[in-house]
């Protein structure tokens, strides 16, 4: 008897968040950062930046980019979030270090845009800063819980 009852409280205390929990909080807050970086795009754009520059043939950055690129990172990045809470010890903690190495890396993209001008290039570092805090901060929290 006592055997079942230790064995039933272990397993309740490794139980972890599912993966339609972590994937519905990466794309809540891909959209919250695809917001805020729309705000940045238009915002500088107004403020005079150019976003002019070699984007794998296309001339400029295209507006839906700024939006549809975090949400398409949410969803690996979900499932990446589910494996560590569901086969680490300290998910939360071990998915956030992760993250931070993964939104530095990131950083490299905008840079290697030929022709891009230090004004934008300065305001897609933010993006990338913005869109890694939002998907990455909501895994966070959920897996905290």
């Amino acid at each position: 008897m006592t055997t079942t009852a230790a064995s039933t409280s272990a397993s309740s205390s490794t139980s972890s968040v599912g993966f339609g929990t972590l994937l519905g909080q990466g794309l809540l807050g891909a959209a919250i950062a695809g917001a805020v970086n729309l705000v940045l795009y238009f915002g500088s754009h107004a403020a005079g930046v150019s976003y002019e520059g070699d984007f794998n043939g296309m001339p400029s950055l295209p507006v839906p980019m700024v939006f549809v690129s975090g949400i398409i990172m949410a969803i690996p990045a979900s499932g990446v979030a589910w494996a560590f809470g569901r086969f680490t010890g300290n998910g939360a903690r071990n998915y956030l270090i992760l993250a931070v190495a993964f939104d530095l890396l990131s950083l490299g993209g905008p840079v290697g845009v030929k022709g891009l001008a230090t004004g934008a290039l300065v305001v897609m570092e933010l993006m990338h800063v913005v869109a890694g805090l939002g998907i990455a901060g909501l895994h966070f929290r959920a897996l905290k819980k």
